[in-house]
């Protein structure tokens, strides 16, 4: 129903999750039914035991009996057989059968365990504060069970081994020890968290990593691995070929496995945290902006589609050898507020190593907001007039402060109810 009819819940990545209002409504319905239990009348809580009770463990008993009926067979099990063979998908059936009885076993348990309890209570065998904590005790043991399914002593580590999850090698301490701003690519899985925990990476795992960054890898990074590799200077440990993707992207340092344990190679053609190119080349579609981006000396051309090109035509663009800009320090670069510090004798266009993303970033130059164009595939560019600047991008999504207001708007009325009510069961 809500795939089919509630607007935009089939863009879900998991539309199983609808599954949690179920688990929050069944303990809910189960509380407000022995709340009302707790007020009926001796007479009417023992029909309520002996009606309710029967039914459900009635139930129970179809359910169990039912597994004389059922296969315990899914619909890829002809898939497994291929793969894993006859007798493991045979034993895997059999794993199934026996979380079902078991299951089915401890269902019925609980429900005549809870059922005796009510019946005691109704039967005066014992009292009020008794009887719902040894209900909660019942709650509680079921509660375990199932969470031992799920977590074990195993799980269990010491504070200090999830705090630091990753051992850190002395390649991660060679890399430490330089204290500018850049970033490592570690080619042995751009899609593990590694590198991520101990430098600024290009890695790292995200079920909504952006589209263009695994297109921009999978085509023009991965796929030339073993040939840029094998480009390193035996004498520096250096790459000794400038491949412009990594250099935009201001990868210093590459993690390469070997033999002996990861070896750090430098890339001396990093182009830092932001540049000034000499010409802009426009790109009439994102299939040429792509290619474009991989056949292109960056260092000296900025990528552009060509709406955004043309909304720059006629505007000088032009970098010498004085033309710079830098960050303004190290602490100038947060995750939500970075600061450049430019200068250069004639206007230009400059490209930042920082992702593109319209919906919450701004740039300013001297407080002033100017647009940011979508450059190289991925990257940020700004059109700087030249003399000297400070440049600022802050990252301030609208939604999010709106959704701040109407959060914080939500809770006082919640707590004005809340007061409200409290104050007229005082006076009653």
């Amino acid at each position: 129903f809500f795939v089919d009819y509630v607007p935009l819940y089939d863009k879900f990545r998991a539309v199983s999750s609808i599954q949690v209002v179920l688990e929050l409504c069944m303990p809910l319905l189960a509380v407000m039914g022995l709340q009302t239990f707790w007020k009926l009348d001796a007479a009417q809580q023992q029909k309520a035991v002996i009606k309710t009770g029967g039914t459900v463990l009635a139930i129970l008993l179809l359910i169990f009996g039912g597994k004389y009926f059922l296969e315990f067979t899914t619909v890829k099990d002809d898939e497994l057989v291929k793969q894993l063979g006859t007798e493991i998908v045979a034993a895997l059936r059999k794993d199934r059968e026996a979380m079902y009885t078991t299951d089915t076993l401890k269902a019925i348990g609980l429900t005549a365990v809870l059922a005796g309890i009510l019946w005691l209570f109704v039967k005066q065998k014992l009292k009020s504060a008794t009887a719902l904590s040894l209900i909660g005790l019942l709650i509680l043991v079921d509660l375990i069970s199932v969470d031992k399914r799920y977590l074990n002593a195993d799980n269990f580590v010491p504070g200090i081994k999830m705090r630091e999850p990753f051992e850190r090698t002395s390649a991660d301490s060679e890399i430490l020890a330089d204290s500018t701003v850049f970033r490592v690519y570690d080619i042995q899985g751009r899609l593990n968290a590694r590198a991520s925990y101990f430098h600024k990476s290009v890695g790292g795992y995200s079920a909504v990593r952006p589209r263009r960054y695994d297109q921009l890898f999978e085509f023009g990074v991965e796929r030339d691995l073993q040939k840029w590799a094998s480009q390193i200077n035996p004498e520096t440990g250096l790459l000794g070929i400038d491949y412009p993707v990594l250099s935009a992207l201001n990868v210093k340092y590459v993690l390469i496995p070997t033999e002996q344990g990861e070896v750090v190679v430098g890339n001396p053609f990093a182009y830092g945290n932001a540049w000034f190119v000499k010409s802009i080349v426009p790109a009439k579609s994102a299939d040429e902006e792509f290619k474009a981006t991989l056949n292109s000396n960056l260092r000296q051309t900025a990528i552009l589609a060509s709406s955004d090109a043309k909304a720059l035509a006629g505007k000088t663009i032009a970098a010498d050898s004085l033309s710079q800009i830098r960050l303004s320090s190290a602490k100038a670069y947060t995750p939500n507020k970075i600061t450049y510090q430019s200068n250069n004798t004639t206007d230009g266009f400059a490209v930042f190593s920082e992702s593109f993303y319209k919906d919450g970033w701004t740039a300013k130059i001297d407080g002033k907001e100017v647009p940011i164009y979508r450059t190289d595939y991925v990257l940020r560019g700004l059109f700087i007039p030249k003399g000297a600047h400070q440049i600022t991008f802050e990252f301030k999504p609208k939604v999010v402060e709106t959704g701040g207001t109407i959060s914080l708007i939500s809770t006082i009325i919640l707590l004005l109810i809340l007061g409200a009510v409290g104050v007229k069961y005082a006076k009653e």
